[in-house]
């Protein structure tokens, strides 16, 4: 996630080798922009505007990291939120995406992680299809 004010910004590409159990010859090609926007009490709402995804995937997740880097899978780490805070990185948290028939997606939605702003500079921002893949 890059800066700017207020908000932070992540363009989407491929995941790093993946060695799951979820078949993934469909050959997805994830690709857009994610944007964080924060209020001053830290919550924030994460916008994306994907393509590439699976077709009508429903409540998919994408989710803030622990790595700073998406460059190696074992350094994307769990999901970001502190000790004080619940894992709100969830189907149930609202952390999801629903794509169409086209394989796109576009929304929002709303989260508290417990980390301010500035502590969410250059963390992976990660795009997962249905399984959790």
């Amino acid at each position: 996630l890059g800066k700017n004010n207020f908000e932070l910004s992540a363009d989407m590409g491929s995941y790093p080798t993946y060695d799951g159990n979820v078949d993934l010859t469909d050959d997805y090609h994830v690709s857009g922009e994610v944007t964080i926007s924060f209020d001053a009490d830290g919550q924030f709402e994460m916008f994306y505007n994907l393509d590439g995804l699976p077709k009508k995937c429903s409540d998919c997740g994408v989710h803030v990291h622990t790595g700073t880097t998406c460059e190696d899978h074992d350094d994307i780490g769990d999901h970001y939120f502190t000790s004080a805070a619940t894992d709100l990185w969830t189907t149930e948290g609202g952390a999801v995406y629903n794509s169409n028939g086209k394989g796109e997606a576009k929304g929002s939605f709303f989260l508290f992680d417990g980390y301010s702003f500035s502590e969410h500079v250059n963390h992976a921002v990660v795009v997962h299809i249905e399984g959790g893949a």
